[in-house]
């Protein structure tokens, strides 16, 4: 057969393991099939992710270089001697790992490969750690173990999703020592005392100190500073202050226009400063009681029974009322404070001339009273005919 121009050649349609190629190698001319070029090209791209790029890198002749990079950037070179060059290699389909690449040739023709991507790792198992605690170290004889920090931590480190109860799958170590040797006493080595006047009685000047007293004005203060010295440690510093006196001189020689009497005492009635007086009352012998804010108040009310009475008591600032409540052989019986009350201050019972527990029973009478809110209830055993009186001292919202 005469020789043809590569030009004039049938176009092939696929690689096949039988056909031949020619490749430059080492300066040689060799013959390539398409069995080798497929075994190379997948031996290469096995494993290295599939094929990141392929390009032609040289040309000499009819000899083309071209370059194959996988993902992991290695690379292999290989030479096509043209009359059947190579146009592009590009991927067409991917199946699980495994990538089809197809390779187009000058002549219109083109084969593929596949390529085997390197599959996921085991994504390995979860690991935890877990602590536990000893009073001593845990053997085979004795290995006691807990949660509570103890002089013995155990280490676990594994794929146990709960702390292992067996004392073998920790590692123990002691976390707290041997007691240390006992040091040297203290003994003081020095002791220095120094002094300071100074306007202020609770702030420690900030001055000179000398080992003399210095004279001190009335009314200033006098600091005293002791500085203890030990064998060991820093110096231990103690302060202590006292206030000159201050003279007769200028003193008060009466109050409110009354002046001392002969041991300089001033004695002071209510309308000697200015508070307000209390008169017995005319309807109730014994009670005292004062005009507040156009109200009348009273120091000892009489306290009949279901009258409000407004007393010179406060609670918090508050005017604190007081009414009386009787009752006699009603077991449970409930009276309600009514609805400006705030808060009830206290209560008191007494049973015939006898006084009666807040709360609880007494023997006696068997009679008791509780609170609850702004409501108070009286408690009688039955049978008893006693006439009952319970006391409530309470303060309104207004």
């Amino acid at each position: 057969m005469a020789d043809k121009a590569i030009g004039d050649l049938v176009a092939a349609t696929q690689v096949t393991a039988s056909d031949l190629f020619v490749l430059e190698q080492s300066g040689a001319a060799k013959k390539l099939t398409g069995q080798v070029l497929e075994n190379w090209l997948v031996s290469f791209a096995d494993g290295h992710g599939g094929i990141q790029s392929i390009e032609k890198t040289g040309s000499d002749k009819l000899a083309d270089t071209y370059r194959i990079t996988l993902a992991d950037t290695t690379f292999f070179e290989f030479v096509v001697t043209n009359g059947r060059g190579i146009t592009g290699i590009s991927k067409t389909a991917t199946k699980g790992l495994v990538d089809t690449y197809t390779i187009s040739y000058s002549d219109g023709t083109s084969g593929s490969f596949e390529v085997t991507n390197g599959a996921k790792g085991d994504p390995g198992a979860a690991y935890f750690v877990w602590i536990k605690y000893a009073s001593v170290e845990p053997t085979e004889e004795s290995h006691s173990f807990g949660d509570l920090p103890d002089d013995w931590i155990g280490v676990y480190s594994g794929t146990a999703a709960a702390a292992p109860a067996d004392w073998t799958q920790y590692r123990w170590f002691r976390i707290k020592g041997e007691k240390g040797d006992v040091g040297d006493p203290a003994q003081l080595v020095s002791s220095e005392v120094a002094y300071q006047a100074s306007a202020s009685g609770t702030v420690i000047p900030s001055g000179s100190w000398s080992a003399g007293i210095p004279s001190v004005s009335q009314g200033k203060y006098l600091w005293t500073r002791v500085t203890e010295t030990f064998n060991s440690g820093d110096p231990v510093v103690s302060y202590s202050v006292s206030r000159m006196g201050i003279d007769g001189a200028g003193s008060v020689s009466s109050v409110n226009s009354i002046s001392p009497d002969s041991d300089g005492n001033v004695s002071l009635t209510a309308e000697d400063i200015g508070a307000l007086a209390a008169s017995e009352s005319a309807s109730h012998p014994g009670c005292y009681c004062r005009t507040v804010d156009g109200e009348t108040e009273w120091l000892n009310p009489p306290m009949i029974a279901d009258v409000e009475y407004r007393t010179a008591e406060r609670f918090y600032g508050k005017v604190v009322y007081a009414k009386t409540f009787t009752t006699t052989d009603a077991d449970g019986v409930s009276v309600s404070m009514g609805d400006d009350v705030s808060s009830i201050v206290r209560i008191h019972g007494r049973c015939g001339l006898k006084l009666l527990p807040v709360f609880g029973s007494d023997g006696a009478c068997a009679v008791w009273a509780d609170v609850d809110g702004k409501t108070v209830t009286f408690h009688v055993a039955s049978g008893q005919s006693t006439s009952v009186e319970l006391t409530v001292w309470y303060v309104k919202t207004s």
